[in-house]
């Protein structure tokens, strides 16, 4: 009972997220791309590797110049709760792409971490939270 207190608290204050969510979401999608660059808009899935549970997956990516970005996700599961949140990302440029390692401290539900690589129009990973772990592969944004 408990966990399920959690988790819906959890949903509660991710879902308030989403105004915020929504108004980056339109900035990056208004800014054209620079070439070779990976700032903008992503869509895609995630899907759990313990439970199968399975959602859409949309991220901005900012511009910044920098090695350590914090990226902006909104997940939605269950086909009626969404959330959003801000991970920490470090990047590491690479021949085919850019390498990274995220993480956000989800408080009593202990932490995201993932590891992925964003290559020219592909955004793959692997996540790891609280008792699961799994997979989200994005696109860039076409509308």
């Amino acid at each position: 009972m408990n966990r399920l207190l959690l988790l819906l608290l959890a949903t509660v204050c991710l879902s308030s997220c989403g105004s915020a969510f929504r108004q980056e979401w339109n900035a990056a999608k208004a800014k054209p791309i620079p070439a070779g660059s990976i700032a903008g808009a992503w869509e895609g899935s995630w899907r759990s590797e313990v439970n199968g549970h399975q959602g859409k997956l949309r991220c901005v990516v900012p511009a910044t110049a920098t090695s350590t970005r914090e990226f902006y996700y909104h997940a939605t599961w269950a086909k009626i709760f969404s959330g959003s949140m801000k991970a920490t990302h470090v990047l590491q440029s690479q021949a085919q792409g850019v390498k990274f390692t995220a993480q956000h401290d989800l408080g009593s539900l202990g932490q995201f971490t993932a590891q992925g690589t964003i290559t020219g129009q592909m955004f793959s990973a692997r996540y790891h939270a609280a008792g699961d772990h799994g997979v989200f592969e994005m696109q860039r944004s076409k509308d």
